[in-house]
């Protein structure tokens, strides 16, 4: 499936939202918060991203990749997500 930028990522530990226009942009994520879903992300189209890391034992991901699943957010929630957007 193929990803329909925006990204919408939600920061869990401070439940902050940040939309992001490419993949290249969500390096600046730990790798390590990565691979312990630290956060999570969706598509433009509200379909739930399975983010992953390379390089998971240094401090920085150096690359960041995203998959699309099957699973698709409630319309109404996922509406809700957009409008918290902090667009850094």
């Amino acid at each position: 499936m193929e990803i329909q930028f925006p990204i919408y990522v939600l920061m869990k530990d401070c439940e902050e939202v940040r939309c992001y226009r490419s993949l290249p942009e969500l390096n600046w994520m730990e790798a390590i918060d990565v691979e312990n879903e630290e956060y999570q992300a969706w598509d433009a189209s509200g379909r739930v991203l399975q983010l992953t890391a390379a390089n998971v034992t240094t401090s920085k991901a150096g690359e960041v990749s995203a998959r699309a699943t099957d699973r698709i957010e409630d319309p109404k929630w996922f509406a809700e997500v957009q409008s918290r957007v902090d667009q850094k």
